[in-house]
Parts: C-alpha cells; sequence; structure tokens
C-alpha cells in the first residue's frame, strides 16, 4: 500500500516477459509491494528518546539526511548564516545576508522554546529573505518537512509573489520549484519558474486541492511537507509533486515538469519572497527538515494513518541504523501529547507505510516495555 499516492515503485514486467520470470515477480511482490511491519519497540518516550523498531519491511533508507534542525542549540539573537544544523549541513542565506532579519528567536515556536523568525522589514526592508544550504546536488528527489507560522495583511495585486520556498537547479540555477501565490491572486500554486502556465500535459497550473489561500495557512502553526522527483529526461512529464499541509493532500502529481532543462536540485532556500503585504511580513520556521529520501518514523494519537492530519510528528531517523528489520529514531516533542496511548508508524523509501498503527504501550516521559526477542544495536 502506498502513502497518499507516491508512485515510486518499480514498474510491472512487461506481458511477454511474464512467463519468464513469473516465480520472481511473486517473489518480489511479496517483498518490494509490501508496507513496513512493526513488531516491537523499546526505548524512551521522553524528549531525545531513543527509540528501537523492530519489524520487516523496511528496506533502506535509500539517501541521506541533508539538514534538520529544530534550533534549540542555538541562543535566541543569534543570526542564521553560519549556524551549523542539529544534523547535516550549516545554516546559509540567500545572497549571504547575516542580519536581524533571519535569527533564531523565541517568540514562537513549535516544539521547545525556539524557532527561525524571517522578518521582511528588518534592516531597511527587503522583499527576499531566505534560509537553506546550497551546492548540494545532484539531488533528484527530495522530502521536506517544516512547521511554519506566517502573519502579516496580504493583499494580492498584479506582479506580487508571495513565495514560500525556492529549490534551485545545477543547470544554471535550473530546474526549480517553488510553492507560491502567484501575483494578483491569493491562492496556493507550484510552479517550476519556466514563464509557462503549463507544467502538466492538462495544462492546469498546479494550484492546492483544497484551495488553500493565504487567509488559511497565516497566524497558526502548520506542517508543510513536500517530496519532489525532477523529471527525466527533461522533455517528460514524469516529475512528481507531493505536497501535504498539516496532512492533508494539497498536491498529487506524477507527470509535473519541473525541469524544462537538464540538472537537478543543489540549492534550498526557506522564507524567501514576501512581496504584497501592507505591514511587515514575519514568518517562524520550526522543524526544518531534509532529506534526500522520504524514509521516516511518524508518530501520533491516532491508530490509523490517514487520521494522524496535524497531530502526526516526525521521529528523527538515524541513516547509518536503518535496516529492513530495524530502524533507530529519536522520539521528539513530548511535551505535544498528553495521550498515553500513542501510535507509531515507519515510512520506507518508496513512501509506503504501515497503515495502522503500533500501539506505543507506555506514558510520554517513561520506558517501553521490551519487545519479544528485541534485535540489538551493534
Amino acid at each position: 500500500m502506498k502513502i497518499e499516492g507516491l508512485h515510486m515503485r518499480p514498474k510491472a514486467v512487461e506481458p511477454a516477459l511474464q512467463g519468464v520470470v513469473f516465480a520472481l515477480s511473486l517473489l518480489v511482490s511479496t517483498t518490494v509491494y509490501s508496507e513496513p511491519r512493526i513488531t516491537g519497540v523499546k526505548g524512551e518516550l521522553s524528549e531525545g528518546g531513543q527509540l528501537i523498531v523492530s519489524g520487516s519491511g523496511f528496506g533502506s533508507f535509500g539517501g541521506r539526511i541533508i539538514a534538520w534542525d529544530d534550533f534549540e542549540k542555538h541562543s535566541v539573537g543569534q543570526y542564521l548564516n553560519g549556524l551549523q544544523s542539529s544534523i547535516g549541513r550549516t545554516w546559509s542565506t540567500q545572497f549571504g545576508y547575516n542580519g536581524p532579519g533571519l535569527a533564531v528567536d523565541n517568540q514562537r515556536a513549535m516544539s521547545g522554546s525556539n524557532a527561525v523568525k524571517v522578518d521582511w522589514g528588518a534592516d531597511g526592508g527587503n522583499t527576499i529573505r531566505a534560509f537553506g544550504w546550497a551546492q548540494e546536488g545532484p539531488v533528484d528527489q527530495i522530502y521536506v518537512s517544516y512547521h511554519r507560522y506566517m502573519e502579516g495583511d496580504y493583499q494580492a495585486a498584479s506582479g506580487y509573489n508571495h513565495k514560500q520556498f525556492y529549490l534551485f537547479g545545477t543547470n544554471s540555477e535550473f530546474p526549480q520549484f517553488m510553492p507560491l501565490i502567484p501575483g494578483g491572486e491569493t491562492g496556493w500554486a507550484v510552479y517550476n519558474n519556466s514563464g509557462s502556465f503549463s507544467q502538466v500535459p492538462s495544462g492546469e497550473r498546479g494550484y492546492s486541492l483544497t484551495k488553500l489561500n493565504y487567509g488559511s495557512t497565516s497566524n497558526a502553526f502548520q506542517r508543510w511537507e513536500w517530496f519532489l522527483k525532477v523529471n527525466k529526461p527533461e522533455s517528460s512529464y514524469n516529475g512528481i509533486v507531493k505536497g501535504w499541509v498539516d496532512g492533508v493532500v494539497n498536491w498529487d502529481y506524477d507527470d509535473f515538469r519541473i525541469g524544462y532543462k537538464s540538472g537537478s536540485f543543489d540549492d534550498f532556500r526557506l522564507g524567501h519572497m514576501a512581496q504584497g503585504f501592507t505591514d511587515t511580513a514575519r514568518a517562524w520556521f520550526d522543524d526544518v527538515y531534509t532529506a534526500t529520501t522520504p524514509a521516516r518514523a511518524e508518530v501520533c494519537a491516532s491508530p490509523d494513518w490517514q487520521s494522524c492530519g496535524k497531530e502526526k510528528t516526525l521521529l528523527i531517523p538515524d541513516p547509518e541504523l536503518w535496516s529492513d528489520g530495524q530502524v533507530v529514531v529519536s522520539f521528539r516533542q513530548s511535551g505535544l501529547f498528553t495521550e498515553n496511548n500513542l501510535y507509531l508508524y515507519v515510512i520506507d523509501q518508496y513512501g509506503s507505510v504501515n497503515q495502522s498503527g503500533y500501539q506505543l504501550s507506555g506514558t510520554v516521559g517513561g520506558s517501553l516495555p521490551m519487545p519479544p526477542n528485541p534485535v540489538q544495536v551493534k
């Protein structure tokens, strides 16, 4: 079973070859196409506690974490340019900006006390303020997750754009991808910066399936998630664009032409552009996670994956301790959970997930019982 339409599995065997590889196909179908299965968990349900998850069908991690940070290890007021993330790359800023417009802040946070504050009005004001990483290519696929709180009075006007992030590429900064509110509009869309409104064969521009607009995505923390895979070759319409907001599918394409030039992603900039605001635009970003694979674990208080929604919480995996039968993750955001019954989910590199959650029979802040015949981390 695939997570919310994420189509990345190998294609079916051509009919002419089915007789030759019939037995092999049966074998593959029981392994490659099966969802992960959790059989036991041990560890600590406390902030930063390690969970050792036993089971089957987890596969390999299939990539790397580029950067993750909850910004708790940084001091309030520190400028973001040059700060080391908790895992992975050092944060940098677009144009090398080093000032209060991109700084660690404790006014708002989703987890812990700190987040990154993007203030487009600081230092005299600038329509572009963004942070992330550079020169990480070639990145042909990427999973991105972050919590965002946006404030400011936005008025749609022709020529103005409000962009959440930019992905730049290795070929004269292309391919490119961005979620944005296009000039003169209030609704969210996705765009490849090609100058053409037709990035899918149907000619659709890529608007949110639930008609998200600025008003429905401001003045509250929301979790935004993306999975992108660049079309290959550049002339084809086979790029993948998946986008979720608080667990709800808002973009679901497997025929998107992200790149109309050859190349891969290598530069990520979060925050980016705020035009069309009548007062100072500010945003807070927390729990920023970027990886070249969607493999991870999540926890929520619902026993069914499709019902997790906004309460779904990312547990940071350890890529070096990820195997088909065991994964190790860090339990986070324990302060958000008041329920004793939490449910664990493992997502593999293809986007498959155990649709029924594994109940963590323990109290937040305590320890979990040992699973039968646990596999030890070496």
